[in-house]
């Protein structure tokens, strides 16, 4: 009964996010409020299978975080005095016609086979798992075993990771291209599938999604911002197939890159990433947990261990309490707990009701400044945008948005804003639309 109570109210406060945004489907209130309406059917749908019963806090918990978030949002989309103002360029310039030289991207191309292969051999290699070149992905697999991502030294790990956060920017330049020229450049298309298969053989299948799901944003930006094209019911589908697609090949990745997926039916494994958080978030409020002496610890936790780790700070490393989950029956249901589990952790209703609305608050300005073109840097923004609108729509996952302020995000922006600023002079040519 609660359970049918959560989602009607879920799809009341979406409803009332279309009402209040226009249907704006890049407002983060309407990504926030969308994605616990899908996660909360989700656990419906499971419920019989999981044997769920929610109990009221944690009912309460949701159905006023999303309304925090919806205010604060609301709030930063209307009051003018805290409106950004820092530049006046577009965000994404249509009258420029961005052409990077094809030797260019064929260099960039040969880059990325070159470090995918390395690293899959040093794996093998350093593992003992000998193959011929043929079943290199194979015996890749079996090198890495249960190991959930993939170490590497640094001389390999620092280049892959400026060539895995390069692909924001070749998926940047692919809707770009087509919105200008109205074809679709096949080296883009190469440099992004490759951005993709290296997140694989890292074992990062949270960055192919975050890839593809920012790519479909991009595309939207696009075809919101440019008049001659329109967000019609074609392209709405097509995103749909593209988002069903990722979907549906979710569980074949996680095989592919040695986890025990293929132990589940395809139904239990994807909702145990969907609709199971909220499970777990009741099931953390009924065992309670322990609480860290440190003001926002798990909302924060990774820059708290990153700040201990670094500054050799040891109240600041401790292990979060997550790993304790299972539904009544037995079956397994992961260890996140939607974003809420941190806020409640933290500060009880009061952390779930303020960080809620400083999370929205936050993402609203930003997007404040999109939409009226306030960035100097109109490429660098969309980049960040649209990275935090895929961290909000995580929120019914885990809890991504505050957990992305840590000292390593300091070197992830910093190489998004040098491929903005360096690309151009290496190997771009602008030419003025006419």
């Amino acid at each position: 009964m609660i359970l049918s109570v959560l989602v009607v109210c879920l799809i009341f406060e979406f409803l009332m996010a279309i009402f209040l945004f226009k249907a704006d489907v890049l407002a983060p209130a309407v990504v926030f409020s969308f994605v616990f309406v899908i996660s909360s059917l989700d656990l419906m749908l499971m419920s019989d299978y999981w044997n769920v019963t929610i109990q009221s806090v944690t009912l309460w918990i949701i159905v006023i975080g999303v309304l925090s978030f919806i205010i604060g949002s609301y709030l930063a989309k209307n009051v003018r005095f805290i409106r950004i103002s820092v530049g006046g360029l577009s965000l994404v310039n249509y009258q420029e016609n961005f052409r990077i030289s094809r030797s260019f991207l064929n260099f960039m191309i040969a880059v990325y086979i070159l470090f995918i292969g390395i690293s899959m051999l040093y794996v093998i290699r350093s593992r003992g798992v000998s193959s011929a070149i043929t079943g290199l992905f194979s015996s890749y697999v079996t090198a890495l075993g249960d190991d959930t991502e993939l170490e590497l030294p640094v001389f390999l790990s620092l280049p892959s990771k400026f060539l895995l956060l390069g692909g924001y920017i070749w998926g940047y330049f692919l809707v770009n291209n087509w919105i200008i020229n109205h074809k679709l450049e096949v080296r883009y298309i190469i440099l992004f599938v490759l951005t993709l298969v290296m997140s694989v053989s890292n074992g990062k299948r949270g960055e192919l999604v975050a890839l593809v799901i920012t790519l479909v944003i991009y595309i939207l930006f696009a075809l919101k911002k440019n008049r001659s094209k329109k967000l019609s019911k074609k392209v709405y589908f097509t995103l749909f197939l593209i988002l069903i697609a990722v979907a549906l090949s979710f569980q074949s990745i996680a095989t592919m890159m040695g986890r025990d997926s293929d132990l589940f039916e395809p139904l239990e494994y994807f909702s145990i990433y969907l609709g199971a958080p909220i499970l777990n978030l009741n099931t953390s409020i009924l065992r309670a947990g322990f609480k860290h002496p440190i003001f926002l610890s798990e909302t924060f936790h990774s820059l708290y261990t990153a700040i201990g780790e670094n500054f050799g700070i040891d109240p600041f490393i401790y292990t979060t309490d997550r790993i304790f989950w299972s539904s009544p029956n037995g079956k397994r249901v992961g260890n996140v707990a939607t974003t809420f589990y941190d806020f409640y952790h933290d500060g009880a209703f009061m952390g779930v009701i303020a960080l809620s609305f400083i999370m929205g608050f936050i993402v609203q300005s930003l997007y404040n400044g999109l939409k009226h073109e306030k960035f100097k840097n109109g490429m660098f923004a969309t980049m960040v945008y649209s990275y935090m609108l895929w961290m909000v729509g995580r929120s019914f996952f885990a809890n991504s948005f505050f957990d992305w302020f840590t000292l390593s995000t300091i070197f992830t922006l910093l190489i998004w804003w040098l491929y903005t600023v360096t690309i151009p002079k290496i190997g771009l040519r602008r030419r003025k639309k006419v």
